[in-house]
């Protein structure tokens, strides 16, 4: 009896995995997938999400970070000794992105003066101020959302010209061309 039990067991066992039918369902195509499915078609592209003119993929060196951020302050050429000592402190340093940043509040708390609208000028036009700070500093106007964000915080708060210019400075998107 034991015999018989087992023999049918191998047998329903054969059977079963001799019944199922593999089919490909799925079929790769270059940039496409096809999924294919006895009564249906499903065809997906790939699609890529990315804000238009924000593609930046070069990072700046720091000789064109702080010539750059320099002119952008000042609307002048840096001085080539003060390029060379900020390269010095610059290697001579671990964190790149802290001395960035420091470079950039010693170019606002400076003597010289910055060749950016003042607090008052900011306040009296903000949406031009707005777009020409996107413009001047990202070569780009600002979405819908971005300006309507800044301009809230502008107007909502005491914030200072030279304070939205550290922000947008020391940004990532600043980092890259």
């Amino acid at each position: 009896m034991r015999h018989i039990s087992t023999h049918i067991i191998i047998v329903l066992t054969v059977g079963v995995l001799l019944s199922c039918n593999r089919d490909e369902i799925v079929n790769t195509t270059i940039n496409k997938t096809v999924v294919n499915s006895p009564e249906y078609l499903y065809e997906l592209e790939t699609l890529s999400i990315q804000q238009e003119g924000v593609s930046k993929p070069n990072e700046k060196t720091l000789n064109e970070f702080a010539s750059i951020a320099y002119f952008d302050l000042f609307q002048q050429s840096i001085p080539q000794n003060e390029l060379t000592d900020l390269l010095v402190s610059y290697a001579s340093f671990g964190d790149k992105v802290l001395i960035e940043e420091l470079i950039v509040r010693n170019y606002l708390n400076s003597n010289t003066s910055l060749a950016i609208p003042s607090t008052q000028q900011m306040n009296d036009d903000v949406e031009g101020f707005v777009n020409s700070t996107y413009q001047k500093l990202y070569n780009r106007l600002p979405n819908d959302f971005e300006a309507a964000k800044l301009k809230e915080l502008i107007l909502g708060s005491s914030i200072t010209s030279e304070l939205v210019y550290f922000s947008f400075m020391t940004a990532d998107e600043y980092r890259y061309y």
